[in-house]
């Protein structure tokens, strides 16, 4: 008996006008969807004989070696905030398998040896996470065709996408001084040596700073990497300079846990005496005690849009930078409170 089209919808799930509608389309659908797809192979399991389906077959997708690379030893995929976008990273792979054959793997450019193995095979193009030096994003660049950058600080003069920080932190410092702070201190990355390409948290704290009358005093600064235990040590040394903050603005929300020990260690409680800002919204931030007030960031769909911006890259031979900005979201939960002015 012969295979009819609605045959094909029923094994697809799908109505007998799109099985038409994609049949009819033949080679001109170099690369098919999902859906697409699906149509296609139904077709060929219950038989059906089309001139247009046999073109399928000699189709093929078209063949990608990339790599998310960590270009820090101080970031990694053991970080929540970059796990989480690493994973989104993973979806996009997954979810573009039908339409591209995608050999892709995660580098630290730490590692010895890494960084000379980046041209055997030769890369595709490359999904940079962390902050990054001036002299590795060159040795990069001429290694690697097509780069996208993934996190919150963005680089200049290639594709970004980026939940941005520099918004973020400037929201989190005005909330601050709306709820009457004056005395805010910042702990996390500083940059003060100009050695990184994309590090904006404390630049945009002491701008805003500027911008409310308030002016900065260095005391309330600790340079700190972003982990707890960078928190814990950063904030023993802040309050040996003889600072005495209202509140505190913490790099991320894995530093703000070691903050919250130290000040717990120094008889210091949260908020009655010192309010507390995180950044990430990492899972464990809500489950703080008190829980952490924080901003929350989309970090899979930003490593889902990276991907997909880094294929249009290289699909298009696109050589001029692309920057796609995603969403931020400030979180208040029981870490901050109002002062009296």
């Amino acid at each position: 008996m012969d295979v009819t089209l609605k045959d094909i919808a029923s094994q697809a799930g799908v109505s007998i006008s799109t099985v038409s509608r994609v049949l009819n389309q033949g080679p001109d659908l170099v690369h098919p969807t999902e859906t697409q797809r699906k149509i296609i192979e139904c077709a060929r399991s219950l038989g059906y004989v089309s001139q247009k389906i046999n073109t399928y077959q000699s189709i093929e997708r078209p063949s990608y070696h990339i790599a998310c690379i960590f270009a820090s030893d101080h970031e990694s995929i053991a970080s929540p905030f970059f796990s989480e976008l690493h994973d989104g990273l993973v979806d996009g792979v997954k979810q573009l398998a039908g339409r591209y054959d995608l050999s892709f793997v995660t580098l630290n450019l730490t590692v010895p040896g890494v960084a000379a193995d980046l041209s055997s095979p030769p890369l595709d193009g490359a999904i940079l996470l962390g902050r990054i030096t001036k002299e590795t994003i060159a040795i990069l660049k001429k290694q690697v065709p097509h780069i996208v950058y993934a996190g919150l600080n963005q680089i200049g003069g290639i594709d970004n996408v980026v939940s941005d920080i520099r918004f973020g932190i400037k929201a989190v410092t005005d909330r601050l001084v709306a709820l009457g702070h004056r005395r805010i201190a910042y702990i996390g990355p500083t940059d003060q040596d100009g050695t990184l390409v994309n590090e904006y948290r404390y630049q945009t704290y002491a701008e805003t700073l500027a911008s409310h009358g308030i002016p900065l005093d260095k005391r309330l600064v600790a340079d700190s990497y972003l982990e707890a235990s960078d928190g814990y040590r950063a904030t023993m040394q802040l309050f040996e300079t003889g600072a005495n903050p209202t509140a505190i603005i913490c790099g991320n929300d894995n530093l703000a846990i070691g903050v919250t020990r130290a000040l717990a260690k120094r008889g210091l409680s949260v908020p009655e005496d010192i309010s507390l800002f995180g950044y990430d919204n990492i899972p464990d931030s809500a489950y703080l005690s008190p829980s952490l007030s924080t901003v929350d960031v989309p970090k899979r769909e930003i490593g889902r849009y990276a991907l997909r911006l880094l294929l249009d890259a290289i699909e298009n031979h696109r050589d001029w930078p692309i920057t796609v900005t995603l969403p931020f979201k400030l979180i208040e939960r029981e870490s901050t409170k109002e002062v009296s002015r």
